[in-house]
């Protein structure tokens, strides 16, 4: 079968119609089934939380005196970046997550700035004690 010029490039248009409508449709299906899926981000919020409390307890331990004070200390300045980062990526679109993230992550803050100084202040005891 010979096609002709005209009808060659009438098929290519077509052709490139077609593809084009599959990629999108494969890009919304994508979309479709990413909304609501909140698996990496409980992940990230609980790896966030097991990094608070290590930083918090090396902050106690690097605390000359009062560790318990210098973990909240900086439970205090996780919180405030937690509260600046809500702010900042409030209602920006769905590339920022969902408004449970940075919620998650603001009331996370002073319990594992809080738990980290405990486990310093512990330590120290069991020295003292022992």
């Amino acid at each position: 079968m010979v096609l002709t010029k005209e009808a060659a490039s009438l098929q290519h248009e077509e052709d490139t119609a077609k593809t084009m409508n599959s990629v999108q449709a494969i890009s919304a299906i994508q979309k479709q089934s990413m909304v609501g899926f909140d698996g990496p981000l409980l992940l990230a919020t609980v790896y966030r939380a097991i990094y608070g409390v290590a930083a918090s307890y090396v902050i106690a331990w690097l605390a000359p005196d009062r560790p318990m004070a210098h973990a909240l200390v900086g439970g205090v300045l996780g919180l405030a970046a937690g509260i600046l980062g809500a702010i900042l990526t409030w209602n920006k679109g769905p590339a920022f997550g969902p408004h449970w993230y940075p919620i998650a992550l603001i009331v996370l803050a002073m319990p594992q700035a809080w738990v980290g100084g405990q486990l310093r202040v512990m330590q120290l005891r069991v020295r003292v004690d022992g």
